[in-house]
């Protein structure tokens, strides 16, 4: 069974969400429409017993001990920085300008690279 980068990608957003208590999060997409995908492929891996929270207005996963993930369009990928900022997954990477990922590098953070090739 081949796993979707994409997944792995978010895998280790989940894990280092429950690593680090207080940080934050972000998986970057090309556009709105295209961050939908990924936001609803992380809630599934969600488990209710969690008690993982959704922020409509910030699209953003609030985690009982303070980590919180969001999501976000290239756009505004320059909200991603920060001292608290622990990974970027930029979802479809391949596709985006290099500006993005050199704002995302500049951050000093771990970097994902999600390009699905199925």
């Amino acid at each position: 069974m081949r796993i979707p980068s994409q997944n792995v990608g978010l895998m280790e957003v989940v894990k280092t969400a429950f690593r680090w208590p207080g940080c934050e999060s972000f998986v970057v997409s090309l556009n709105f429409k295209a961050s939908r995908g990924p936001e609803e492929e992380f809630r599934s891996l969600l488990d209710a017993s969690w008690g993982v929270r959704f922020v409509a207005q910030d699209r953003a996963f609030k985690f009982p001990h303070g980590h919180t993930v969001t999501f976000l369009s290239a756009e505004n990928i320059d909200s991603c920085r920060g001292p608290s900022t622990k990974i970027v997954l930029l979802d479809e990477a391949s596709r985006m300008p290099d500006s993005v990922f050199l704002a995302a590098k500049g951050g000093g953070y771990g970097i994902w690279r999600s390009d699905d090739r199925d």
